[in-house]
């Protein structure tokens, strides 16, 4: 969490702060699950920052935090939402209105993309219309895959060709399609891919060793 998040030293610049998780090995919207994870949260964000709203539904979880002296600024918090594969947050700061969305769309493999599409309208469809927010920001595991084989994509990581992966992105040929988070600009990828890494533990034995990670 550290790395994420810089209030430790005291130089962050940070108005609000949303943390979003899925696939709990527990599910956290038990409401004394959700209060503990909530706390923990806090314990790292530490007392600049107060829970504005904290929302669960399965493995699903998102909360919100402002600064203290924010809080006089945040309104509407009532408009929680949460439906199959997605829980979120609207709230007004500062007379503009911000929708949080966390979701967990279809895992089940690379063929799945026309689930995952179908995923996020059924999302959609329970939400507000997206327009009337100041800003929108979805997130969460979307499960979207690149398209090739591992060995392909062992190979292009191997040779740092990072551009072939990110082109053959299936969340951004959806998109550029217009088949799925229509209206939605994704931040530039920096980062390399984190799926499917063989976990290497001292003692451990069997699999790829080229691909194992000390976890």
């Amino acid at each position: 969490m550290d790395s994420f998040l810089s209030t430790r030293d005291g130089t962050d610049g940070f108005d609000l702060i949303v943390v979003g998780v899925q696939e709990c090995q527990r599910a956290i919207d038990a409401s004394s699950a959700q209060d503990a994870w909530d706390k923990k949260l806090l314990e790292y964000i530490l007392s600049d920052h107060c829970l504005v709203k904290s929302e669960s539904l399965g493995g699903i979880h998102i909360a919100v935090f402002a600064r203290h002296e924010h809080i006089a600024l945040i309104s509407s918090v009532g408009n929680v939402f949460g439906n199959k594969g997605a829980a979120s947050i609207s709230f007004t700061f500062a007379g503009s209105s911000f929708l949080f969305v966390n979701s967990h769309l279809t895992v089940a493999h690379q063929e799945k993309t026309v689930e995952r599409n179908q995923d996020y309208l059924r999302i959609l469809e329970n939400h507000p219309p997206l327009q009337k927010f100041s800003l929108v920001v979805w997130f969460g595991d979307l499960n979207y895959r690149v398209e090739g084989t591992r060995a392909v994509a062992n190979k292009l990581l191997a040779d740092g060709a990072l551009e072939v992966l990110l082109n053959n992105d299936q969340l951004q040929t959806e998109m550029k399609k217009g088949n799925c988070f229509h209206g939605f600009i994704e931040a530039p990828i920096h980062f390399l891919p984190t799926y499917k890494l063989d976990v290497y533990c001292p003692g451990s034995t069997g699999g790829d060793s080229t691909n194992w990670m000390c976890l």
